[in-house]
């Protein structure tokens, strides 16, 4: 495997990976506590975040192959990506109390 596909599969990784993994989270707590009653709204509140961090993420992935940008200043800027998801989310979590 090489040093550039290692970096996609990370970046990649970083970039998607996580954000399904907050909506498994969600998924899973609405069905252990039987809260199919907020569905959508979390679904329209985790939904919208995740649609911004995803379209941030795609910017930032293509400026990483047009430019020659260090690799660990793209990954801080995938994590920084990440802020409007982990907001949903943590409103999202907010639902369930």
């Amino acid at each position: 495997m090489t040093v550039q596909l290692r970096q996609k599969i990370v970046m990649i990784s970083l970039a998607y990976v996580s954000i399904v993994q907050y909506a498994l989270i969600l998924g899973i707590l609405m069905y252990a506590m039987n809260r199919f009653d907020i569905v959508n709204e979390v679904m329209l509140i985790f939904g919208i975040a995740s649609i911004i961090s995803i379209i941030i993420s795609i910017i930032i992935m293509r400026t990483y192959q047009q430019d020659d940008v260090p690799f660990v200043k793209i990954l801080l800027r995938l994590a920084s990506a990440h802020i409007p998801a982990i907001t949903g989310f943590v409103i999202a979590l907010l639902l369930f109390v």
